[in-house]
């Protein structure tokens, strides 16, 4: 019986050779014209670049392609292939230095129709030699596997689907860009390749138990070297680098208890906005068992460090370690302290804690507070477990450094103990409890809202069926914006002015116009605190409640916002590293081969641009000023102008001056207070608004002060707005 051909394509590198050696008879021939041949030499010697092209462009099963065309220099693919001769700055949030994203810098370089005429006259370019002409500069095989990596650290896909993709890849460019044949040999068919993946071990992970007896693994990456590759004059004019450190839990599985113990590490600048990188990382069963092990590499690094500085091209940079942002049991972990149970467990003061109904509260205000000098001294006894080898850290500070981590405190701590304990999720009915009908209404208003949200916050707003799984961020946005708004009318009087005691604080030290005023601040949560006894009963003065009353001093000592000494970016970065994990096998040998594949240093981008950058998206015109995307469409269109007037932005246009000034136009809106106690809303940045004036006004982009939230409920057949100035951006 005859065999059939089999219609399965060939290899890719089966092809590749057909080609290279078809290329190489036309280069042989073509040198050789006075030599007698035979008749295929003869072929080949004649064969134009047209029909070797002609040649390559076949069907895998032997027919010729239908579709053959010449070749398109405007084609989306060639637009891919040949974009950017300039190295890519990979980073998924950069941006220059007039604040324009820049999450990929290329130059726009492309083939015309006369480069690649010319460069395909002579069958030589298809040889192994490198090719000559306009590509000799050029490689955009090269710009491709960059793209591509930049593609997969981003998107988060498995190397599995990546090779997958590779591969098909290959088989394409080899079929149907035969004037790459010089540089496909160059790229490469499995992920690991083109991702430079280590083989073997990669880093040194070594055991270490666990405080449940049982042991996990170990690995210290190093804090020097990241170091000196940020340092740079432009970001440290001051050549002093000022980090922070972060330790915190992450559970890896719901069905396992096996979980990552962090230890990361940020740059702190006013002007910069620097990711978290980390700088060792402890896998296993709960936390680590000694202290002294697990921080000992990071003690002997920070004291080289901060008594010997970092030398970098011929510069010197001074280092210190201004403080440590984590959560309470962190806190009380590093520091070798009793927990938030304990009787003197405040970090602050001195004062000793209550058993009231099965729960440690601590009523009193005006305590001996603890100093520097007296943490180390422990007098008193009661509240060390052990000695921190911090310690040993020169210029540690035990007391001022440990900052109270307001995302874990007051978003995750207070306001959702109020909210879901005490209002809406209480077992047993109390006077502060909620009926059913006020959270049906309290639900409705939060998820009318939800069109409310500009850009800025990428969660929008839920409702409150799923109050006990907000994330941070979504307490965060109830606390300092929509509460005041949907709870006016239905919490109770004496319990509305308690909350807006927590709220008027709390927006005063995380705005950067108004944290001057902590002092008032801190006035504030003494009040908050002191009436919690009455108003909430005599167990609700817990930790928690106690540590709001010296929030404010952090803003004080540090003279920053709430926010620049927050955990939300930890968090973030935390979230990042979960997503690295492909199995519950060895998670920590998982991350280190990751980390090893994607350690590529972000750059910083600038927390504040001065700069208004203008872009085009959709049809409609985007203003990226101070932070904040301005249009002239909602949610993003209104603005505070500095005359303290409330504009909604209809029109953005630029002026045909040799300036070009962004112009914005609009209407003027009316307002008035929302509230007067503790003080006036106004002060806040906060507003009733009305209808606007029928007259529009112009401005320049320069006279805006802030971005606006505009609310609008709608009840009982009538609507209301309400205007409040954003204290943060969560991009």
């Amino acid at each position: 019986m005859k065999r059939q051909h089999s219609n399965k394509p060939s290899s890719v590198y089966d092809r590749v050779k057909k080609h290279r050696f078809i290329a190489n008879r036309g280069k042989e021939s073509s040198e050789s014209s006075s030599s007698s041949s035979d008749e295929i030499d003869s072929a080949s010697s004649s064969a134009s670049p047209q029909s070797v092209r002609s040649e390559v462009e076949v069907n895998l099963n032997g027919n010729p392609n239908p579709n053959n065309e010449n070749f398109d220099p405007s084609s989306p693919v060639c637009n891919l292939l040949f974009n950017s001769d300039k190295e890519s700055e990979v980073s998924s949030s950069n941006e220059s230095d007039d604040g324009s994203d820049s999450d990929v810098s290329s130059s726009s370089h492309y083939y015309s129709n006369d480069s690649c005429s010319s460069a395909n006259s002579d069958s030589s370019s298809f040889s192994d030699e490198e090719p000559t002409g306009c590509h000799k500069t050029h490689n955009p095989i090269a710009d491709l596997k960059k793209g591509l990596r930049l593609w997969y650290h981003k998107s988060g896909i498995t190397h599995k689907a990546l090779s997958q993709l590779l591969t098909f890849l290959l088989w394409w460019l080899t079929a149907h860009c035969i004037f790459l044949l010089g540089w496909i040999k160059e790229f490469p068919k499995d992920a690991r390749t083109l991702l430079n993946s280590a083989k073997g071990k990669i880093f040194n992970r070594v055991p270490m138990q666990a405080q449940s007896g049982k042991f996990g693994e170990f690995v210290y990456f190093g804090l020097q070297d990241i170091l000196a590759k940020m340092a740079d004059e432009k970001y440290f004019p001051s050549h002093v680098i000022s980090l922070c450190i972060n330790v915190d839990g992450l559970p890896l599985y719901k069905s396992s208890s096996t979980g990552f113990w962090p230890i990361l590490c940020k740059v702190f600048s006013r002007d910069w906005v620097w990711k978290p990188f980390p700088v060792a990382i402890y896998s296993g069963p709960g936390k680590p068992k000694n202290i002294e092990e697990y921080l000992g590499d990071l003690v002997i690094e920070l004291t080289s460090l901060i008594d010997n500085g970092l030398e970098v091209r011929g510069q010197h940079y001074d280092v210190e370690v201004l403080c440590y942002i984590c959560d309470t049991p962190a806190r009380a972990f590093l520091k070798c302290t009793v927990g938030h149970g304990g009787f003197y467990a405040c970090e602050r003061c001195e004062t000793k804690g209550e058993t009231v109904k099965k729960k440690r509260v601590y009523p009193e205000t005006d305590c001996v507070l603890r100093t520097e000098e007296s943490f180390l001294r422990q007098s008193q006894k009661e509240h060390h477990t052990g000695t921190t080898p911090l310690t040993r850290v020169p210029g540690f500070k035990p007391i001022s450094s440990f900052v109270l981590d307001y995302m874990h405190l007051i978003c995750l701590g207070i306001m959702k103990r109020l909210l879901v304990f005490y209002w809406i999720g209480a077992k047993k009915k109390t006077h502060v409890s909620f009926s059913r009908n006020q959270v049906s209404k309290l639900s409705a208003r939060l998820e009318s809202l939800r069109k409310s949200v500009p850009v800025e916050f990428p969660r929008k707003i839920r409702g409150l069926a799923e109050a006990a799984r907000f994330k941070a961020t979504e307490y965060r946005f109830f606390l300092l914006y929509s509460g005041p708004i949907v709870l006016k009318g239905i919490l109770k009087t004496e319990l509305y002015k308690h909350f807006l005691l927590l709220h008027t604080a709390t927006r005063i030290l995380c705005s950067a116009e108004m944290c001057s005023l902590a002092e008032y601040a801190k006035s504030l949560y003494k009040h908050f605190f002191n009436f919690l006894e009455n108003l909430y009963g005599s167990d609700s003065q817990i930790t928690n409640m106690h540590h709001v009353l010296h929030l404010a001093d952090d803003v004080i000592n540090f003279k920053c916002t709430l926010d620049m000494l927050s955990s939300f970016d930890f968090e973030n970065e935390l979230g990042k590293t979960k997503r690295l994990l492909r199995s519950p096998n060895k998670p920590l040998a998982q991350y280190c081969r990751r980390k090893q594949e994607c350690d590529v240093l972000p750059l910083p981008k600038k927390r504040m641009s001065s700069k208004p950058v203008c872009k085009q998206s959709r049809g409609m015109t985007k203003v990226m000023y101070q932070g904040v995307t301005l249009t002239s469409h909602e949610p993003d269109n209104f603005v505070l102008l500095k005359n303290e007037s409330i504009l909604e932005i209809t029109e953005i246009k630029q002026e045909r001056n040799p300036v070009k000034d962004l112009i914005i136009c609009g209407n003027i809106w009316k307002k008035k207070d929302l509230f007067q106690f503790p003080c006036a809303s106004s002060k806040l940045n906060e507003w009733e608004i009305e209808a606007p004036s029928s007259t529009k006004s112009v401005w320049k982009i320069q006279e805006v002060k802030s971005k606006l939230i505009r609310f609008k409920l709608q009840e009982d057949g009538e609507e209301r707005c309400y205007a409040v100035a954003i204290l943060h951006s969560e991009h």
